[in-house]
């Protein structure tokens, strides 16, 4: 079976950009500043910021904004200001207002490098993916070695699966710093959606001896020692993840497929489960632990009243030809044999990498013969 459905672990992973800000956000900050209503009549620009910032720090937002809206009332002409409020709507998600709040700070200042690079990022966030390369662009062109910028619009080529813009964009960022972790680590997932492992292995391997700290780095490695087949690296690499930040859900999602390539399930069904714990929405822990609970060779460990519950869970997150193929193999599991034919089908016709269609049909037919299908 191609690889437990896995999801290509190694280019699902969102890439790193870095964001800029120009206040501190810094613990200093939140330990200096504290709100006190009666005193907040006449405050500068920025005392305002700073008091925002301390509660930016805290995650919490609303009074951050309030703070810069205040903030902007005094000084309605500081881009600084605009730049900050667009800051806090990007971290809450709202990124058109953020947008909107960059687009007056760019306004007020059109030789910021940082608010163009800030704006690609968000930009890049909602899929419109010219506009950040044009905002990157802007950038560079104030700043040639900006390197940020340079990151990021290898980033934007990246999701626009322009690898070899990607490469040379993340290439020319680290000529310009050659000890930048980032980068070393976003060109590292472009090379592996490329398939050029060796090469993504020595980018997560720099990225991590400039950044020992590093958990994403760890688990895009692990993720491609997966692909490679070289099972307790990955484990290795996972569990120092996990160790590095324990409620990232990639490592455990790598966890699980290590562990059930090594034939262990119960410890993959309880890494996979964590996985789907730490984040709900997470469609590839759910799809590979339906197909476990469906195919396993091991029959203490099927479950197909539990394989179609998770199959379902990530087809409604993502549906695609791989989660239907799951679905299908849930139900013939549960001896629903009909609703497999008809999942099944539809897999079929959504295909849309045709090398794999002798594979689905012949799982068709056996549900045709009223058969299960069962992972070797």
């Amino acid at each position: 079976m191609k690889g437990l459905k896995l999801q290509l672990i190694i280019i699902t992973v969102c890439l790193i950009s870095q964001f800029f800000f120009q206040c501190s956000t810094s613990k200093e900050t939140s330990k200096e500043v504290t709100d006190d209503y009666t005193e907040m009549i006449g405050l500068s620009s920025k005392e305002y910021l700073k008091r925002g910032d301390s509660h930016a720090f805290k995650k919490e937002y609303d009074k951050a904004l309030d703070y810069a809206s205040r903030a902007i009332e005094v000084n309605p002409e500081s881009a600084k200001v605009f730049s900050f409020r667009g800051h806090v709507w990007y971290m809450k998600k709202e990124y058109n207002k953020a947008i909107d709040d960059y687009t007056i700070a760019i306004k007020i200042d059109s030789e910021s490098k940082q608010l163009y690079n800030n704006r690609g990022i968000i930009w890049n966030e909602i899929k419109q993916y010219d506009k950040a390369i044009n905002d990157y662009t802007k950038a560079i062109k104030l700043d040639p070695k900006y390197k940020t910028a340079y990151s990021g619009r290898g980033n934007t080529w990246y999701k626009k699966k322009e690898y070899r813009k990607a490469i040379k964009d993340l290439t020319k960022a680290i000529e310009i710093d050659s000890e930048y972790a980032i980068a070393y680590y976003n060109r590292g997932i472009v090379w592996g959606a490329k398939k050029q492992y060796d090469k993504a292995i020595s980018d997560f391997t720099k990225a991590i001896e400039f950044n020992p700290e590093f958990a994403h780095a760890y688990s895009e490695r692990s993720g491609v020692f997966n692909e490679s087949g070289q099972y307790s690296k990955a484990i290795e690499d996972s569990t120092k993840a996990i160790e590095l930040d324990p409620k990232f859900a990639w490592p455990y999602f790598n966890l699980g497929f290590s562990f059930y390539k090594k034939k262990q399930y119960n410890k993959a069904i309880k890494y996979y489960k964590k996985a789907i714990e730490l984040n709900p929405e997470f469609a590839s822990p759910l799809n590979n632990l339906a197909w476990l609970l469906a195919t396993c060779p091991d029959l203490k460990y099927r479950d197909g009243k539990n394989a179609i519950r998770y199959a379902l869970r990530a087809y409604k997150i993502n549906p695609d030809s791989g989660k239907l193929d799951t679905l299908a193999v849930a139900y013939a599991e549960a001896g629903d044999f009909k609703n497999a034919v008809k999942y099944q089908k539809e897999a079929i016709n959504k295909l849309k990498n045709k090398n794999l269609k002798e594979e689905l049909t012949s799982r068709l037919e056996l549900y045709k013969k009223k058969k299960p299908y069962r992972d070797k």
